[in-house]
């Protein structure tokens, strides 16, 4: 009986993975809902950095608040520790890059490359 539930929470956390896929997808197209026509949607990596931070989020949500589907408590650490982990060094990796991406002025930009790198860790 232990073996079967444990294949039935395995389902639920691919399941999971497989909604988040889903969630991605319908979020990072809602970024462009303003766009007039497909001639206006141009790729933009922020949207996607954007829609990581989302998603990052709907993980530590959804994890807690459907805990008695999710039992691995181990398993759930990580998974909330790599998703925040991951978006967050993208995210300050992309600043540290283009500090333009993020509404900085070249000249306003004036974070040390060392003082960002300490915050990134």
């Amino acid at each position: 009986m232990a073996h079967h539930l444990t294949e039935m929470h395995k389902s639920h956390y691919w399941g999971f993975a497989a909604e988040l896929t889903v969630d991605f997808a319908i979020m990072y197209l809602v970024m462009y809902t303003m766009n007039n026509s497909l001639s206006d949607f141009h790729f933009n990596l922020d949207n996607v950095y954007m829609t990581l931070m989302m998603v990052a989020s709907i993980v530590v949500v959804m994890l807690i608040a459907m805990h008695s589907m999710f039992p691995a408590q181990r398993l759930n650490c990580a998974i909330i520790a790599v998703s925040r982990h991951r978006v967050h060094r993208q995210l300050c990796l992309r600043a540290l890059h283009n500090p333009k991406s993020f509404g900085c002025h070249p000249d306003e930009a004036a974070m040390p490359d060392a003082e960002l790198a300490v915050l990134c860790r």
